[in-house]
C-alpha cells in the first residue's frame, strides 16, 4: 500500500498494524513519515531504562529527550551502575553527564505512565517528580528496593495504586504515607528475619492485596492488628516459611477470597470465610502443631465458598497422599487441582478442568 494511503487510514488502524512490525521496522517508521512518527514512537518507547551513576544520568537518548520520549513510557526502570559498566566499558565515548535537577526541570506529564521501578538512591527526586506529574486518574505500580528512606517530601498525595518494596527492617513511610489513599496492592520482601514494620496510625482504606515473601523463617504475630485493621484485604500471598505463633483471631479478614500461605496458617483462615482459591505449603516450622491432613480437611469443610482453586506442597513426614481420598468430595467445584508430595519420595498430581 502506498505511504500516502496507509497515512489515510485511521490512528487506531494505524496503531494495530504497527503493533505486528519489528523492532527494527519501528525505527525506520518513525523518520520516513511523520504521520507514522508518534505511532512508532509509542511503542519504541514503552519501556525505557535510564542509567545512574554518582555523577548523574547516562546521557542517552531517553535522557537527553525527555519532554519526547517520557510521553510514550509505561515502564521507566532506573537503575544505579558503576561508571566503568556503562557502554560496555567504553567509558572515554561519555561526554558529560545530566544531573538530576537538569533532568527534573525538563520532564513532561507522563500520561502513559503505568509502571516504575527504582533501583537506585540518586533517582528518589526523579521518581517524585515523576508521580507529581501525573495527571488526575492516572495511577501507577511502583517497585521500590533502594535500602534507604526518601528524605524529598512531595507536594501532594501521589497517585499509587500498587508498591512493591525490597527492604529489610525499614520501610519507606513516606511513599506509603502519601499514597494511603490509592494503595490497592502492597508486596514486601523482608530479608531480616522479622515481620516488617508497618507505619502506625495509619489506614489503607482501599487496601485489596497484600504480599509478604520473607528471606527466612519469620514469625508474623505482630502483623496481626494490621491484619485486623485492613478488612478490605481479598488476596493474601504469604511466603512458606512464615508463621504465626500468636492465636488468629476469628474476625479479621472477613472479605478474604483468595490465600497463599504455610498450611498453619491456611488452617485458622479458611472456616468462616469466602475463600475461593488456596495454595498451602507444609514443612516444618516453628508454628502451631496440629498441622494434619485430618486438621486440614476439617477446616476446607467449614468453607462458606466453594473453593475453585486448590494446591499444596507437602515437605512433612506427615502428609502422604494417600491421607487426602476425600479432599476430591470436599472440592466438587474445583477448576484446578495440585498436589506435590516430597517425603519420603516425589510425587506430583496436577489436575484442571476442561
Amino acid at each position: 500500500m502506498p505511504l500516502r494511503k496507509l497515512s489515510c487510514l485511521p490512528p487506531e488502524i494505524i496503531d494495530s498494524i504497527f503493533g505486528y512490525t519489528p523492532f527494527e521496522e519501528l525505527k525506520h517508521l518513525a523518520v520516513v513519515c511523520s504521520t507514522f512518527r508518534p505511532h512508532a514512537q509509542r511503542l519504541l518507547f514503552q519501556s525505557i531504562k535510564l542509567l545512574f551513576s554518582r555523577e548523574g544520568i547516562l546521557p542517552t537518548y531517553a535522557a537527553r529527550s525527555p519532554h519526547i520520549v517520557l510521553s510514550f513510557v509505561r515502564t521507566l526502570r532506573l537503575e544505579y551502575r558503576d561508571r566503568p559498566l556503562w557502554n560496555d566499558g567504553l567509558e572515554d565515548s561519555l561526554t558529560g553527564y545530566i544531573t538530576i535537577d537538569a533532568f527534573i526541570q525538563s520532564l513532561p506529564t507522563t500520561p502513559r505512565l503505568k509502571y516504575l521501578s527504582i533501583a537506585c538512591d540518586g533517582a528518589r527526586q526523579v521518581v517524585f517528580a515523576l508521580l507529581e506529574r501525573l495527571p488526575p486518574g492516572r495511577f501507577v505500580q511502583v517497585k521500590l528496593v533502594a535500602p534507604r528512606s526518601i528524605p524529598h517530601e512531595p507536594t501532594r498525595p501521589l497517585p499509587i495504586e500498587a508498591i512493591e518494596l525490597g527492604l529489610g527492617d525499614r520501610l519507606h513511610d513516606t511513599l506509603l504515607t502519601c499514597a494511603a489513599h490509592s494503595l490497592r496492592s502492597l508486596t514486601i520482601v523482608s530479608t531480616n528475619g522479622t515481620a516488617p514494620k508497618m507505619p502506625e496510625d495509619l489506614l489503607f482504606s482501599r487496601l485489596n492485596k497484600f504480599v509478604l515473601t520473607c528471606r527466612s523463617t519469620t514469625d508474623l504475630s505482630p502483623l496481626i492488628p494490621f491484619f485486623a485493621s485492613h478488612r478490605s484485604i481479598e488476596q493474601l500471598e504469604l511466603g512458606h516459611n512464615c508463621y504465626i505463633l500468636s492465636p488468629i483471631p476469628s474476625s479479621i479478614l472477613p472479605n478474604l477470597h483468595k490465600l497463599h500461605a504455610s498450611i498453619g496458617i491456611v488452617i485458622p483462615l479458611i472456616p468462616e470465610r469466602h475463600i475461593e482459591d488456596v495454595k498451602c505449603t507444609s514443612c516444618p516450622s516453628p508454628g502451631p502443631l496440629g498441622q494434619t491432613p485430618e486438621v486440614l480437611l476439617q477446616a476446607l469443610a467449614k468453607s462458606l465458598r466453594p473453593i475453585t482453586s486448590f494446591a499444596l506442597t507437602a515437605i512433612q513426614d506427615n502428609f502422604f497422599p494417600h491421607s487426602f481420598g476425600p479432599l476430591v468430595d470436599l472440592l466438587p467445584e474445583v477448576q484446578s487441582l495440585s498436589l506435590d508430595f516430597h517425603y519420603p519420595v516425589g510425587h506430583s498430581l496436577n489436575w484442571s478442568r476442561a
